[in-house]
C-alpha cells in the first residue's frame, strides 16, 4: 500500500521524479506545491497526464507532448477554478429563481400558511427511500422532515423572527434557506399544476407541458450535482455525474428542434460538463440576454486557454468529450 504519511516539498519532488512527471526546475516545483498542495493539484488532474492505468503498473506522467506537465497540470488547475467561477454565478441566478418561483406558486396555490402548505395530502408521496433512517418511508417525510426542521432553526434570523411574532413561516421565508437538493425534491413532490407554472418560468412556453417538466427536471438535477462542486472548488472539467442521471438528448432534441444534438453526437457528453452547460442554456431559455452573456463569458475563457497553451487546450476538450464548436451548440438553445 503506497504511504499516506506527510512528505515534505523535496520528498513530494522525488516522488513526481520517480513518476516522470516533469517540470522547469526544482523551484517551480516548489513554488507550484506550496501553493495548490500536492493533493489539490496531482492528484485532481493527474488523470489528464497519466499514461499507465492499470492496477498492477507503475504510475507514469511521462507524457511525452508536454515539457513541462507539472506547470501545464497548474494551468488546467487555475483555468478549472476560473471557470467554476463563471458557473456559480449562473448557476447561483438559476437557483434563486427557481426558489422564488415555487415559493409563489406554492403560495398561490396551496397558501402561505404552514399548516396548509405542510398539508401532506396535497403532495404526492414521492419514492421509497433505500437506505439510511428514512429506508423504507416515501420521500415526502424525509423532505419535509428537513423543511420543518428548518423552521424550527432559532439561528436563522428572519425564520425565528416570522415564528416568534406571527407563529407563521411562509414558504418565501423558509425556501430560500434551504439547499437545493431538498427543494429540487419538495419540487418534485408537488401537484402537476404548480410544476408546471415553475417550468415556465424558464423554459419556453409554447412547448409542451410534460417535455418542459421533464426536461426543467432533469436540467436542474445536472445543476444541483454539480453545484457543490463549484462552490467548493473541486475539480469540475473531468468531473462526471451518474448515468442514471444524465441529460436525456431525446429532451433536448424535441425541445429544441435540432438535430445537432442527435443521440449519436450527444451521448457521450450528457454526463459531463458539457451537460452543465447545456443545462444552465435551457435553463435560462427565458432570459436571452443572461444566457448570452453566459455563453459570451464561456467562450473568452475557452479562447483565452487556446491562446495562451493550444495542446493544453486540445487535450482538455478531447479528455472531457467536450464539442469543439460547443460555443456554437450553445447559441442553439
Amino acid at each position: 500500500m503506497e504511504d499516506k504519511t506527510f512528505k515534505t516539498l523535496e520528498e513530494q519532488i522525488d516522488i513526481l521524479k520517480s513518476r516522470n512527471m516533469r517540470f522547469r526546475d526544482e523551484e517551480s516545483a516548489k513554488y507550484v506545491l506550496i501553493n495548490n498542495s500536492y493533493y489539490g493539484i496531482i492528484n485532481s488532474y493527474k488523470e489528464l497526464f497519466q499514461q499507465k492505468k492499470a492496477k498492477d503498473s507503475n504510475i507514469d506522467y511521462g507524457n511525452q507532448l508536454f515539457e513541462d506537465v507539472l506547470e501545464d497540470t497548474l494551468l488546467i488547475c487555475d483555468f478549472d477554478k476560473s471557470l467554476a467561477s463563471i458557473l456559480y454565478k449562473y448557476i447561483m441566478m438559476v437557483e434563486t429563481t427557481f426558489k422564488s418561483s415555487l415559493s409563489y406558486y406554492i403560495s398561490l396555490e396551496l397558501g402561505s400558511d404552514q399548516q396548509r402548505y405542510l398539508d401532506k395530502s396535497s403532495y404526492s408521496n414521492g419514492y421509497v427511500i433505500q437506505t439510511g433512517a428514512f429506508k423504507g418511508a416515501y420521500s415526502i417525510e424525509k423532505t419535509f422532515d428537513k423543511v420543518t426542521s428548518r423552521i424550527e432553526d432559532s439561528r436563522i434570523t428572519t425564520i425565528s423572527h416570522f415564528r416568534e411574532s406571527y407563529k407563521n413561516v411562509p414558504p418565501w421565508i423558509v425556501i430560500p434557506t434551504l439547499s437545493l437538493g431538498v427543494v429540487y425534491e419538495w419540487y418534485k413532490l408537488c401537484r402537476s399544476s404548480i410544476k408546471s407554472s415553475v417550468a415556465n418560468i424558464f423554459l419556453y412556453p409554447q412547448k409542451p407541458d410534460e417535455l418542459k417538466k421533464e426536461l426543467f427536471l432533469q436540467a436542474m438535477k445536472t445543476v444541483h450535482l454539480y453545484r457543490n462542486i463549484v462552490a467548493h472548488g473541486s475539480r469540475l472539467m473531468i468531473h462526471e455525474i451518474p448515468l442514471k442521471t444524465r441529460l436525456k438528448e431525446r429532451l433536448l432534441k424535441k425541445y429544441l428542434q435540432d438535430d445537432s444534438f442527435s443521440s449519436a453526437y450527444i451521448y457521450e457528453r450528457t454526463f459531463r460538463v458539457f451537460a452543465l452547460f447545456v443545462s444552465i442554456c435551457v435553463l435560462l431559455s427565458n432570459r436571452p440576454a443572461v444566457k448570452s452573456e453566459f455563453i459570451k463569458e464561456l467562450a473568452y475563457l475557452f479562447k483565452q486557454l487556446q491562446r495562451k497553451d493550444s495542446r493544453i487546450y486540445d487535450l482538455l476538450l478531447y479528455r472531457v468529450y467536450l464539442p469543439r464548436n460547443f460555443i456554437e451548440l450553445l447559441q442553439k438553445i
